[in-house]
């Protein structure tokens, strides 16, 4: 089995993918509301295609917000939940490496 290390630098490089994923995701939702606020606003669409095409629009933009700040207080954001995790993981990686006799067992197999 091979002996399983975080490193410092793989952490840092592994937030930074996470922030800038974030902020992508929140550009997109933004850009994704203006889009269907000029769609449900703009007279020249009318009828069932147009009611067709902003229901898929409106779960385009649920799934985007789910991925943002704006997702709510009952709901987390993904993105942030794994910002967070690492954030408790780089806290507590040198100790996990020394207190935990269960790593130190699979380090020897």
């Amino acid at each position: 089995m091979k002996v399983v290390k975080v490193s410092g630098a793989g952490m840092n490089s592994l937030m930074g993918d996470l922030q800038s994923i974030q902020e992508k995701m929140e550009s997109s939702y933004q850009k994704v509301k203006q889009l269907k606020e000029r769609i449900e606003n703009q007279g020249d669409w009318e009828g069932k295609e147009r009611d067709t095409f902003l229901t898929y629009f409106k779960l385009m933009e649920e799934y985007h917000r789910y991925f943002t700040d704006s997702c709510g207080k009952n709901r987390e954001n993904p993105l942030k939940e794994a910002m967070d995790a690492l954030k408790e993981l780089e806290t507590h990686v040198d100790s996990f490496y020394t207190e935990f006799p269960e790593y130190r067992n699979i380090e020897k197999i």
